[in-house]
């Protein structure tokens, strides 16, 4: 059951240099497949764990330069919705973490963001930020 013990620990003791996590500020998980996805603000990336903490891969494509707020779009086959701080601008990937868009610059127009936090989606698949 779900009683709230411990269970593990992400990115802490791997070998693998990929897993490791610096500066933790978001996290979702996916509703298929329980996978866990924690952004890293310092690595630019958002890395991916199985359900059971190992790591699968990293997701950075070079479009990220400042995420924080993490979301699963679950009206939209499950696209992760990133906001990115640095960039002024919300990044979409498919579900496998390949980049399928990005919108958003900086600016005080309703188009516009300065420096967006966190992001979320709604039951319509509407982007919130």
């Amino acid at each position: 059951g779900h009683n709230g013990e411990y269970k593990f620990s992400l990115g802490l003791n791997s070998t693998n240099p990929l897993s490791k996590i610096r500066r933790p500020i978001g996290i979702d998980c996916m509703p298929d497949d329980g996978r866990i996805l924690v952004v890293d603000y310092e690595f630019k990336c958002v890395n991916v764990y199985e359900e059971n903490g190992k790591f699968i891969n990293r997701i950075c494509q070079n479009k990220l330069l400042g995420p924080k707020g993490i979301c699963i779009n679950k009206s939209c086959e499950n696209q992760i919705v990133i906001a990115d701080s640095k960039s002024n601008a919300v990044c979409i990937f498919d579900s496998d973490g390949k980049f399928l868009n990005k919108f958003g610059n900086l600016g005080n127009k309703n188009e516009n963001f300065a420096g967006p936090q966190y992001v979320s989606c709604n039951s319509n698949g509407d982007i919130l930020v």
